[in-house]
């Protein structure tokens, strides 16, 4: 569920993204006017020594007919190891944007350091090539005033400013649905 799909032309900027991505020195044909590029949620088959299956965010690469180039073997964005940390049980349902030269994501990070400390937060990270992320953490300001998720932000300014979708977890299901 959930996951972030990106159209990236042929051009020359976006060709050097391509190029990487799909570890090549030069496209083929195939890739006609651009590729399709997804993040998703996923887990790892074995829980290891946690007590949940933590998510991880992966990659995969589709020709524009959705026939699949590559899926990467390893996650792009996976939960910190730190117990206390913003997303140490799961960074889940990307979101992605492209600013000027850089794409950032938002994501779910979901944290719990006790019984008594759960934490959903709408977190942030950054790429210049949708594979290396770094994390910025929780948005800030007050966006995070209760568990959140689901955070989408705008490609462009409005009146100067960035502006971002989300969906707090406040309130019972059908109050939302009104």
């Amino acid at each position: 569920g959930n996951a972030a799909a990106l159209y990236l032309n042929r051009n020359s900027q976006n060709d050097i993204i391509i190029k990487k991505l799909l570890d090549v020195d030069k496209l083929g044909s195939e890739l006609g006017a651009g590729v399709i590029v997804v993040h998703y949620r996923g887990v790892p088959k074995d829980k290891g020594q946690h007590l949940w299956f933590q998510s991880h965010v992966g990659l995969s690469v589709f020709t524009t007919q959705y026939n699949l180039l590559k899926r990467f073997d390893r996650p792009v964005l996976s939960p910190c190891e730190d117990p206390e940390g913003d997303d140490h049980i799961s960074s889940e349902d990307p979101r992605i944007t492209k600013l000027h030269d850089e794409f950032y994501m938002i994501y779910c990070g979901f944290t719990m350091p006790s019984l008594d400390d759960k934490r959903i937060n709408v977190c942030m990270a950054k790429s210049k090539d949708l594979m290396n992320w770094e994390k910025m953490g929780p948005v800030k300001g007050e966006i995070n005033f209760a568990a959140n998720k689901d955070g989408v932000l705008f490609p462009e300014k409005i009146n100067g400013q960035y502006f971002m979708l989300h969906l707090p977890m406040v309130g019972s299901m059908s109050d939302s649905s009104e």
